[in-house]
């Protein structure tokens, strides 16, 4: 089920972890190093010996486009609880942590991607494709209406239409479908 549908169900949600998954690719001639970090700002830094000195980042050199290394995957997992400096069962309990089904939470948790060059003068290009992954809990059950929950929990294909019979009681559906 996806975060819309799961939205229908409940008032709120919260992030527990976010990890973050990048393949880059080195397009130049030179070697780059990139660098995945983690952050309560949304500012990245510049600087590289800050970068590296305040930690909760991973980075590697990328060889030039020409040679084996040019591709590297890094990953990184941010545990939001311990960003923030809370105990993982007060996440729910932060206003500032908790997204509704319009809303987002407050935005304390940035991924930044950084990239430098400790021999050229010029940082060589890459491309980066970027996965997301969120484990997130979901609270506060909604009271629906039946025909929201018919049309919400039925599984679908994609492209084909369902159509609802006027009249059809929960007791019909068979439970997979909640």
């Amino acid at each position: 089920m996806g975060f819309d549908q799961l939205m229908v169900w409940y008032n709120h949600f919260c992030v527990r972890t976010a990890k973050i998954i990048c393949t880059f690719k080195c397009t130049s001639g030179s070697s780059p190093t990139v660098c995945l970090r983690v952050d309560a700002d949304s500012t990245p830094l510049t600087v590289i010996d800050r970068i590296v000195e305040l930690g909760y980042c991973v980075y590697e050199t990328l060889e030039s486009k020409s040679t084996y290394g040019a591709n590297k995957k890094l990953e990184m997992v941010a545990d939001i609880a311990k960003l923030q400096g809370v105990r993982p069962s007060a996440l729910t309990a932060d206003a500032n942590l908790r997204g509704t089904a319009a809303s987002s939470p407050a935005e304390i948790s940035y991924f930044h991607i950084t990239s430098w060059d400790t021999v050229a003068t010029t940082t060589g290009t890459f491309e980066c494709d970027v996965v997301l992954e969120q484990t997130a809990t979901f609270y506060e059950p909604r009271d629906i209406t039946e025909s929201l929950v018919v049309r919400t929990a039925r599984p679908t294909a994609p492209g084909i239409k369902v159509q609802i019979p006027v009249g059809e009681s929960k007791s019909d559906k068979p439970s997979s479908w909640f």
